[in-house]
């Protein structure tokens, strides 16, 4: 063989090699960046799947400014409540997701002990428990309208565990040297953060709205929030009886409102983001897979004319020639779904470590990663090499 045919065929060997690698690198992107967004996607969906603890839905959350709006709100309430759309209406300082705050306490352990907790907590009237769907687990809540309440707390399971009670009903605690806070009550744990944490501490103070000894600074800076419960269903009839409702009540401040299942479903806004550029970044990868595949192809079938016109003639099908020139690409393809599962592992590894609750990595996404990458290369080279395959072999001899 002369220098410039074994040049021709070593350039042509690199030249395959070249592609070959593109390919390779293109899948396992592919291959990776598709397991990802499947164990994203069966991760999000696992903590859907987690008891939230609450009702969440058909909650509207109405700010209310000002002190002296804030004591005519009973008035408001009843109002409401007479309403065939609507089940209930509370009253708090806020609600448990965007609305609690946080301190700490001090709490009397049965060794003569003392337990530091830090926690986060709200005020709310007799109704809130209920409002919410919060389920109690131990006591009660709180009584109408009684100024004993005012050092009688509900507290979450949470916090009864963490602080190491057996039994929470009549625990005290203080805050700061405060007067000690007598435990009535204690609720199911239910999610208030975001879905990375673990279900934390919560305590529940009741809320008098006795503002007689406030500045008048601090009245008009007062603030809380109607939680109105509206029935299934009637949720535009509900909400066009409460705006007429309040302009009635508060002229000066128009109704500010949100459902608290907007509220909650912002909790975890930047994971579905993250998820769904990483699913299109997994199809602008598989679409650069193919193009790239699409090259080999016709670089490979090109060069193997005449074997493949020799083999129509021994009696190959067109599905058998296809099959052939396939065996080398899945090679790559095998090749490259055992290089994404480890690359994906190890990055999905590190994701889930921002979970408290997390599910454990399914295999099964990454047999379907790569079944998908397989697939569609497979349709990407039956489409590009079908002509040559099925053609005359007469031809298929003849070319140079």
């Amino acid at each position: 063989m002369g220098d410039s045919a074994k040049a021709k065929v070593t350039g042509a060997g690199v030249g395959n090699k070249v592609r070959g690698g593109l390919v390779l690198a293109q899948f396992t992107i592919s291959i990776t960046v598709i397991t990802a967004t499947l164990l994203m996607f069966n991760q999000l969906s696992y903590m859907d799947g987690l008891a939230v603890g609450l009702e969440k839905e058909n909650k509207v959350l109405v700010r209310v400014q000002g002190a002296d709006a804030i004591e005519r709100i009973p008035a408001l309430q009843q109002e409401l409540r007479a309403s065939p759309y609507i089940d209930e209406v509370s009253l708090g300082v806020g609600n448990p997701v965007t609305g609690s705050y946080v301190a700490a306490l001090e709490a009397q352990l049965e060794d003569g002990s003392v337990y530091n907790l830090e926690y986060s907590y709200t005020q709310g009237d007799e109704t809130y428990i209920d409002t919410l769907g919060l389920q109690l687990s131990a006591g009660r809540g709180f009584e109408t309208g009684q100024e004993s309440e005012l050092r009688q707390v509900v507290i979450n399971q949470a916090a009864t565990e963490e602080i190491g009670w057996d039994d929470p009903i009549g625990k005290v605690f203080t805050v700061g040297g405060s007067p000690e806070y007598v435990v009535i009550g204690e609720v199911q744990d239910f999610r208030f953060q975001d879905i990375h944490s673990r279900i934390k501490p919560f305590i529940l103070y009741y809320d008098l709205l006795d503002f007689e000894d406030w500045s008048e600074d601090r009245r008009v800076a007062a603030v809380r929030e109607l939680i109105v419960d509206i029935n299934d269903d009637t949720v535009p009839q509900a909400l066009a009886l409460l705006e007429e409702s309040w302009s009635a009540f508060d002229p000066v401040y128009p109704l500010q409102y949100e459902f608290l299942d907007d509220v909650m479903e912002r909790l975890r806004v930047s994971d579905n983001r993250q998820m769904n550029l990483i699913a299109l970044f997994a199809v602008i990868c598989i679409f650069i897979s193919c193009l790239g595949l699409f090259g080999l192809t016709a670089f490979t079938t090109q060069r193997k004319t005449k074997e493949i016109g020799i083999r129509k003639i021994l009696g190959a099908s067109t599905g058998q020639i296809i099959n052939l020139l396939f065996a080398n690409i899945l090679k790559l393809l095998l090749l490259s779904s055992i290089i994404a599962s480890v690359v994906a592992y190890m990055a999905i590894s590190g994701w889930l470590e921002g979970f408290y609750y997390r599910q454990a990595i399914d295999p099964i996404a990454f047999i379907s990663a790569s079944l998908m990458a397989i697939a569609v290369a497979f349709i990407t080279l039956t489409l590009q090499s079908y002509r040559t395959a099925s053609r005359n072999p007469v031809v298929a001899l003849r070319y140079e």
